[in-house]
């Protein structure tokens, strides 16, 4: 199972220790997570001796503190849409920009590589599976390194859309760079250039632009619909 961390600081951390101030926070938290605002409130004063208020916020920050916690327990997938998470675990590859965590499947950004089944044509117009090159591509780019993926969003087949490192760099980048996929953002734009000027792996000979395939090729299941341009 994939851990998640939400590596958003919180914009409350810096709350003074007054129990009602927790309270407020945690609310703020909650709030978050579920998109349901909660009304706060009035802060007592800090010379009240009214002990009946002050024990009605410490039974807030218990309940509240619950609720908080159900959340964080929920699947990750149901926070994915807040904040920036961060994906560890068990790793295997799909195709040149796919891969699980976990059971969490997850899209690289900044690529979009030849398909599994792609053929290409070499410098000689011999058909090569170009498809089984980039997933050794990014096979090669882990090298059974720790990966770490940070995600903001999904796309519209519900995969969290990430960027990949291990301690050499960025798996997107490596796997452009190599020639297996071209570059769909600028961060990879210089890494398709030095592949292009090198005629390394596609640009070698002549291939078809993977999401063109993609959709001369409607082979995959129904519940893996076939992909646009990324």
């Amino acid at each position: 199972m994939a851990e998640y961390q939400n590596t958003k600081t919180p914009s409350h951390s810096r709350e003074s220790g007054n129990p009602a101030s927790r309270v407020h926070a945690t609310y703020d938290s909650i709030t978050r997570y579920t998109g349901i605002a909660h009304k706060r409130k009035p802060l007592p004063s800090r010379r009240s001796g009214n002990n009946p208020v002050i024990y009605n916020y410490i039974k807030d920050i218990t309940y509240a503190a619950v609720i908080l916690a159900i959340l964080l327990a929920l699947p990750s997938t149901a926070r994915a849409e807040t904040g920036t998470l961060t994906h560890r675990g068990t790793l295997s590859v799909i195709d040149g920009d796919t891969i699980y965590i976990g059971d969490i499947k997850l899209r690289l950004l900044c690529l979009d590589a030849v398909e599994l089944h792609q053929t290409c044509l070499d410098k000689n117009g011999a058909e090569y599976a170009c498809g089984d090159m980039a997933l050794q591509a990014l096979q090669d780019a882990i090298a059974d390194r720790p990966v770490t993926c940070k995600s903001t969003a999904q796309d519209k087949y519900s995969r969290p859309l990430a960027n990949c490192q291990t301690d050499s760099g960025d798996l997107s980048y490596e796997v452009v760079k190599r020639g297996w996929a071209i570059s769909s953002c600028k961060s990879t734009k210089k890494a398709e250039e030095q592949a292009k000027a090198k005629k390394l792996g596609i640009w070698q000979g002549s291939f078809e632009i993977p999401w063109k395939w993609r959709r001369s090729h409607p082979w995959k299941p129904k519940s893996e619909p076939v992909e646009d341009s990324p």
